[in-house]
């Protein structure tokens, strides 16, 4: 294999984890204000206040640890790890086992009910939802077990194929581009789509650090383009029906999900909305609509709600870190934990919903735990953003797109909350360690 210089591109500098995480959180804000729905509780100067102070301390934290403290010599060895090419057989492993993963998580969900539409899967998706409510111990057996702990690799293995896809062996790049059809269908067969999220996310980051590096977003292969194209056209199809089919399984008519939304998420649509979807012909449109812009701004609401409480329940990771919650249900007295918390949140209209990373820090840890989780959060980040700077190698580059999107995915949960990530973390890291690794033995060789 070939190797290639890291360049960093003078039209594409690399963005802080800083002035991310403020732009993105005044764009939450600011989306809210445009969109033509209306929340309740909406957003107000204390939920304001909590936000933007953690979003202070994360960029705070992540600025300081960018600086660096002391001028230190060049290591004359750095420019080793910057210029050092990825391993073509650590890629391939990587999505040889997300690929396995995604295949035991479609085989479980698929033997777990009749999947014969997607109505089954999302009545699938329900049922698994009420047991999680109740803190039930869910038997998803050694399969789906091992697909829990498994397919993430796929996601590290998607990230570095982009990043390096000139580089790989075709074996590399054929076992990357596996996973991507079959992390689809496992988000699709579990009824829900914050798999591909991810997908799309990782892969948006990847192509913006190849931008950096001075070379094109997309890698020139026509089966990368080809590919890229149909996943998002089937996303956007897969996202318009799947509301549709939640509402058949709840034998929901247009009328019917407005009031329903109305009652139980606290959103309706302003009158310039209503005018529009019935102007086109087309009333179910404002099912898609409200759905998806509450999807992404139901964060906003739902910190009123949670600042609102008498008494927050403190969880232990247990509300957003899937990892911890299982290991919660292992024992009756952490079942009976999880369960008296939960009914605390669904009594506040806060379970189920978004609380976004700050609210769901404030939930499982308090106050000092949310301050302290988050501070750490920033100081990686930012130390992250340094090596990125200094050597720019696909170790780093891997750190920084996991934070990167760790930022993107906070109007959600934190880093370690949405859809696995905690797991998938651990599998960048696996990267990280091994790369490290395969690092010192080449500069053993050159001394």
């Amino acid at each position: 294999m070939s190797t290639q210089r890291v360049r960093p591109s003078k039209q594409y500098a690399l963005v802080h984890p800083a002035i991310a995480i403020v732009v993105f959180w005044l764009g939450l804000y600011g989306l809210y204000g445009l969109a033509p729905i209306r929340q309740t509780p909406s957003p107000g100067g204390i939920g304001l206040v909590f936000n933007f102070a953690f979003v202070v301390l994360f960029a705070s934290s992540a600025w300081l640890a960018s600086i660096p403290i002391v001028s230190t010599p060049q290591d004359p060895l750095s420019g080793h790890r910057r210029e050092m090419p990825t391993g073509a057989r650590l890629v391939a492993l990587l999505a040889f086992i997300g690929c396995v993963g995604a295949v035991l998580g479609i085989l479980s969900k698929a033997g777990a009910a009749p999947l014969n539409a997607l109505i089954d899967a999302a009545s699938l998706r329900n049922e698994r939802a009420q047991q999680l409510m109740d803190a039930d111990t869910i038997t998803s057996g050694p399969a789906g077990a091992l697909a829990f702990l498994t397919y993430p690799a796929g996601y590290v293995a998607v990230y570095v194929a982009m990043l390096r896809f000139e580089q790989l062996t075709s074996t590399a790049r054929r076992l990357a581009l596996l996973f991507v059809p079959l992390a689809f269908t496992q988000s699709v067969v579990a009824g829900g789509r914050s798999g591909i999220v991810v997908l799309l996310i990782l892969i948006s980051i990847a192509a913006y650090v190849r931008r950096h590096r001075g070379a094109r977003a997309i890698p020139q292969s026509a089966a990368v383009k080809w590919l890229g194209r149909v996943l998002v056209i089937l996303f956007l199809v897969y996202s318009s029906t799947i509301w549709f089919v939640r509402a058949e399984l709840s034998d929901l008519t247009s009328d019917g999900f407005l009031t329903l939304a109305d009652a139980s998420w606290g959103v309706v649509p302003t009158p310039a909305l209503e005018a529009f979807a019935t102007s086109t012909g087309q009333p179910e449109l404002l099912q898609i609509m409200i759905s998806t812009i509450f999807y992404f701004t139901s964060s906003l609401s739902v910190t009123e709600r949670v600042l609102s409480m008498v008494n927050v329940p403190t969880l232990l990771g247990g509300y957003h870190i899937d990892l911890a919650a299982g290991l919660l249900r292992t024992s009756p007295e952490g079942r009976q934990f999880l369960s008296d918390g939960y009914e605390r949140l669904l009594d506040a209209n806060v379970y189920g919903f978004f609380t976004g990373a700050w609210s769901a820090l404030y939930i499982d840890f308090g106050a000092l735990g949310a301050v302290a989780y988050t501070v750490i959060w920033g100081l990686l980040a930012g130390r992250t953003f340094r090596a990125m700077t200094r050597f720019g190698s696909d170790a780093d580059a891997a750190m920084y797109g996991f934070w990167f999107y760790s930022v993107l995915i906070s109007f959600v949960s934190p880093p370690l909350g949405f859809s696995n990530s905690a797991i998938t973390l651990c599998w960048f890291l696996a990267f990280v360690v091994a790369m490290r690794i395969r690092q010192i033995r080449q500069t053993r060789k050159i001394r």
